[in-house]
């Protein structure tokens, strides 16, 4: 009766249909055969496929003893099974792991401009920890159940699901998320993640592992926002942390809020601030710009909504007015970047 493949509380629920279906019938037949009231049925009926032995309710002719043996011989087997079937599912887990799964669908339903993260290896658990760092919500789907638990057990909101398939991307909420980082072993699943999440959300922002090169231009080419190859990423970090420690340890910092090499507690971080219509920003110079900023924080850079950069006050471009969507990268104290985010 029951399949492996169907969830457990739908197959639970069919169990207990057929047993709640077993009660009717038992009481509708002694209704009509012996003609008792609802509750004098119901309780006959009860105490025969549950096999209590208590007298009958009423004297019975042949016909309505006729009816309790094939009321005893087809409904009690049943109504044993369906108990002993939900015991066995409390006690396995397996009830309890479901309820949790449906749990978790509810938060995860409730996410709004949250980040997916396919893949939880050692590369998605370090995702998912920096993530938490910096306050972002998250979500992470993964097609292995035992790393599923794991995430849960860490404590993150986590779907066995397949990544790479529609169905698995609609349940994160992929319409509604800010990002995709795609974080598996297989570069042949991370192009097929970054082209399903592309076509289900053109909006995404999405970054792709690559662990190898060739596979670089081929998740540009899908819809990848930026790929990254943890190799090249860690060859690089430890490259400038020989030649240039201080500096990566200050970078670091702000970015991660870890303290630095020297086991400092960060005081300044690193925040992106994007221009809004009403922003007093619209409309100013990166001249004018650093000035309202100064004395809360210090505005390093401006990234204009084609990409450019303006991080110089002698540039050109400096003095082309910002506009909505403009993105100010600043720096500053905790508190100072509360206050010029308000400004925004």
């Amino acid at each position: 009766m029951f399949n492996p493949g169907q969830p457990i509380l739908t197959q639970l629920r069919r169990v207990m249909l057929l047993a709640l279906g077993v009660l009717l019938v038992g009481t509708a037949g002694y209704m009509l055969l012996e003609g008792w009231g609802p509750f004098d049925a119901l309780y006959m009926t009860v105490i025969t496929l549950t096999t209590v032995g208590f007298g009958e309710v009423h004297p019975m002719d042949v016909g309505g003893r006729s009816f309790t043996i094939l009321l005893m011989l087809a409904g009690a087997g049943g109504i044993l099974y369906t108990f002993s079937t939900v015991l066995q599912y409390i006690l396995g887990g397996q009830l309890t792991g479901e309820i949790t799964q449906r749990r978790i669908r509810r938060m995860v339903d409730r996410q709004v401009q949250h980040v997916i993260v396919c893949g939880y290896g050692r590369v998605g658990r370090e995702v998912a920890n920096q993530l938490r760092r910096q306050g972002v919500p998250f979500v992470i789907l993964d097609k292995s159940e035992a790393r599923v638990e794991q995430a849960t057990a860490d404590g993150w909101l986590a779907l066995c699901v397949d990544a790479a398939k529609d169905e698995g991307l609609h349940a994160a909420g992929v319409e509604r998320a800010r990002a995709l980082i795609t974080a598996v072993d297989s570069d042949a699943d991370n192009i097929y993640i970054t082209l399903s999440a592309r076509v289900l959300a053109p909006h995404l922002h999405i970054v792709a592992r690559s662990n190898d090169p060739e596979s670089e231009s081929k998740l540009l080419r899908v819809g990848a926002s930026r790929v990254l190859s943890p190799h090249s990423v860690g060859g690089r970090h430890m490259a400038l942390l020989a030649a240039r420690p201080k500096m990566v340890d200050f970078v670091d910092m702000v970015l991660t809020g870890r303290p630095d090499g020297d086991g400092h507690a960060p005081g300044m971080q690193l925040e992106t601030l994007v221009v809004g219509e009403e922003s007093p920003f619209a409309g100013r110079t990166f001249l004018e710009a650093r000035e309202i900023c100064a004395g809360t924080c210090t505005l390093l850079a401006v990234t204009r909504l084609d990409g450019h950069v303006v991080a110089d006050v002698g540039a050109p471009d400096a003095r082309q007015p910002l506009a909505p969507g403009d993105v100010l990268i600043v720096i500053g104290r905790a508190e100072q970047l509360r206050e010029i985010e308000a400004l925004r």
